[in-house]
């Protein structure tokens, strides 16, 4: 049983604790066991089959646990069982079985009001895949669902999500003045409703908006308060994420040093918590740095890492962003046609799936690429791309760092 699968099955085991009769937990424990035992006994008889390791949702028998809690559960104990193991299975990077139960829950047979806080937490947390995904359009019809289940009767925490999660929408797509209103609206909104855990949360939100811009001093300045109130409550869920993009900020600011140190102390919980989703962008920040660094091994060996994790999450963005960080290695190891084949595939991915940002920063160092090939006309195009979608997200910085590339190529 690999860590992941036995870091879930652990946490599942707990869960049922917190829900179930002693006397239910055991009946139901009892009957998986059974059934482990009398199919392992079989099994060995079928020498001649060659078997594969089972998927962790078979080898939690989640299907089954679920399927007994029904019987077993009132109806609000069992919604709010099933978003915990939602939960859980997205840590774990089973993104496809939590979208499954959340969607139960959006779509659940007892339909009376003291449920529907349940279905609103679903559609918001259904949008969180669909965002990763880059389904928008899906995602953006979840939020305003949550919105108005949320609406009647007037939820305060449960708006502030909703809000906070839009910012997130719009910030996928490099819409930051929209995002940065609705982070905004969360705050207040989290504020009035003394959650100082989600308070510290969408300051960190900000944090990343500012880093993008180009703020980096502020960006800085929303972490520094944020990280207090986690170390606080030990909010494990949140320590990897912040340390993260407490590496990315180092990461833009060219600290190479600091940037990995911060990425490691992500790793660190992230791994703990078998935290997927996670795990594989740090990697991919660890990768960037290295590459930049100039050490092209570490940098090819965490990519490769990282995109094993983003094939399975489904997350087209970050496998763009890997392609972009594999082309900037080939690059500096003089394989151009190769780094050219990366950062076309980065770029058609990124335009597939709209994402601003990394479309310039695609065509920034694709920009480069030509430079290094002397195609000066070529690389003056790229980098005017670039500029395009840097100014049209407000990313100050980049527009600097690109119009004096421009300057360079026109003397």
């Amino acid at each position: 049983m690999t860590t992941t699968t036995r870091t879930f099955v652990d946490s599942l085991g707990s869960l049922l604790q917190r829900f179930c009769t002693d006397s239910f937990f055991r009946e139901m424990t009892g009957i998986l066991e059974q059934m482990r035992t009398t199919e392992g006994k079989a099994l060995e008889k079928a020498k001649d089959v060659q078997g594969e390791e089972l998927s962790l949702i078979d080898n939690s028998q989640l299907e089954h646990i679920t399927a007994q809690c029904k019987k077993h559960l009132r109806a609000r104990e069992y919604y709010e069982l099933l978003l915990e193991i939602a939960a859980l299975c997205i840590r774990a990077g089973e993104f496809v079985k939590a979208k499954d139960i959340y969607t139960s829950v959006c779509s659940m047979e007892e339909k009376s009001a003291r449920l529907m806080d349940l279905t609103a937490r679903a559609f918001t947390k259904r949008a969180e895949i669909n965002i990763r995904q880059s389904e928008w359009k899906a995602a953006l019809s979840d939020l305003r669902q949550a919105k108005k289940t949320y609406s009647t009767p007037r939820n305060l925490s449960g708006l502030a999500h909703v809000e906070s999660y839009t910012g997130i929408f719009y910030a996928s797509q490099g819409s930051f003045k929209e995002s940065y209103s609705h982070f905004k609206k969360a705050l207040a909104l989290f504020e009035k409703a003394g959650d100082e855990a989600m308070v510290s949360t969408v300051l960190m939100n900000l944090g990343i908006v500012a880093n993008i811009k180009g703020q980096f001093n502020e960006a800085m300045a929303y972490y520094q308060r944020a990280l207090p109130q986690f170390e606080k409550t030990g909010d494990m869920s949140r320590l990897p994420e912040i340390h993260h993009n407490l590496g990315m900020t180092f990461l833009s600011k060219r600290d190479f040093k600091q940037a990995i140190n911060q990425f490691d102390e992500s790793l660190t919980y992230s791994t703990k918590l078998a935290y997927e989703p996670m795990i594989g962008i740090s990697l991919l920040g660890k990768a960037s740095a290295y590459a930049r660094y100039g050490d092209h091994a570490l940098s090819i060996a965490h990519t490769n890492n990282a995109l094993r994790i983003f094939r399975k999450l489904n997350d087209h963005l970050s496998i763009a962003d890997a392609y972009k960080v594999k082309g900037i290695v080939q690059r500096d190891m003089k394989n151009l046609d190769i780094a050219e084949v990366y950062f076309n595939t980065s770029i058609r991915l990124n335009k597939e799936y709209n994402n601003p940002l990394n479309l310039g920063e695609s065509f920034y160092e694709l920009g480069l690429l030509y430079k290094a090939k002397n195609e000066k006309d070529k690389s003056l195009d790229a980098l005017k791309k670039a500029l395009g979608y840097f100014k049209a997200i407000g990313a100050e910085h980049d527009i600097t760092t690109v119009k004096s590339e421009m300057s360079l190529l026109a003397t």
